[in-house]
Parts: C-alpha cells; structure tokens; sequence
C-alpha cells in the first residue's frame, strides 16, 4: 500500500514562451532603433534610378538640387555664387573632403553640372552622383 506525502515535490519548470516572446520584442526593438539612427543628410528630391548604383560612404557634404533648381548644401540653403565661398570654408576645416550631387530627375542638367564644375574648379575629386537603385 502506497501512502500519500503531505508534501508532494513538483520539478521546477522553466516556461519557455514567454522568454522567446521578450526576446522577439527586443529584437524588433532593437531593428526598430537602428533603422531610426540612419541621417539623411540632404533635401528629399525623387532620384533617378541607375543599374551600376553603388553605395558609398557617408560624405562630408550633400548638395542638392529640387526641380525647382533651388541648391541644398546639406539641407541649408545656399545659391550657386555662395557655393565656391562654402565649399572652401569646409575643405579648409575638414581638410580632403568628399561630396555628393543629388539632383531631382525633374530639374536641368545645367544646374548639377555647374555644380560638379564649381567643385571640380576647388579641387575635390571625390565627386559622386546619388541615385536609386
């Protein structure tokens, strides 16, 4: 005959769901926060799109032109004459620096390339255009 025990001794258990829950909550909230960090340096305009695109790291300097033809030096605005003054005030702080077009699709030509001329005149060779891919 088998007596029963006042104390019946149950085995811990280790609930497995609600860890894989806050784990899954913390890595949303983790890609959430890194996805917020990434700075857009420059005025939002529509790229246009290019298929031999290739990503490029974050420039010192972000010049961009709206359809309208208005120029953006990282999301300040400034006119074509006051880009050379600009341009030479930061390579003198910064030293070698590197720059990025970012013109509308929808804006002229001329104004990316009086741009990419005015930064070729001071001496900057690390020129690139942004587009999408």
């Amino acid at each position: 005959m088998k007596l029963s025990q006042p104390f019946q001794r149950k085995r811990a258990r280790i609930e497995i769901i609600p860890l894989i829950d806050i784990v899954f909550f913390l890595l949303a909230t983790f890609v959430m926060v890194s996805l917020s960090m990434v700075q857009n340096t420059g005025v939002p305009v529509q790229l246009p799109v290019a298929k031999t695109g290739q990503s490029t790291s974050p420039a010192t300097l972000t010049i961009s032109v709206t359809q309208a033809g208005e120029l953006f030096v990282n999301q300040t605005p400034i006119s074509i004459q006051g880009l050379p003054a600009f341009i030479r005030q930061r390579q003198q702080e910064t030293g070698r620096m590197a720059v990025i077009i970012q013109g509308d699709q929808r804006s002229a030509l001329s104004h990316t390339m009086a741009i990419l001329d005015c930064v070729r005149e001071l001496g900057i060779t690390n020129v690139a255009i942004r587009t999408r891919s």
